[in-house]
């Protein structure tokens, strides 16, 4: 990613708590790390309160006939594979 400088204001006393956390030859980066962090917060609790809908149910034709059901045929194409590899290996002995 390509770096800017930029140059701004901070009370003593969080320069001070920055220098504990981080180390003072670490600043930049606890910056970075919490600035990436917030904004992705922040878009986060922007996109979570619009009104639009971000769920389209064409997107997900998968889901038609419900999640149980989708999940139900996963299990079994799963447990269907299983068998197939390892056939009655797994089956408890009689």
């Amino acid at each position: 990613m390509a770096q800017k400088r930029t140059h701004f204001f901070i009370p003593e006393e969080l320069l001070a708590e920055m220098d504990k956390v981080a180390g003072k030859g670490k600043r930049n980066t606890l910056v970075v790390e919490i600035l990436d962090h917030e904004i992705k917060r922040r878009r986060l609790m922007q996109i979570l309160g619009d009104e639009t809908p971000i769920w389209k149910d064409e997107d997900h034709p998968e889901l038609k006939d419900g999640a149980y059901a989708w999940v139900r045929e996963l299990r079994d194409h799963s447990d269907k594979k299983r068998s197939e590899k390892l056939g009655d290996w797994l089956e408890p002995r009689k």
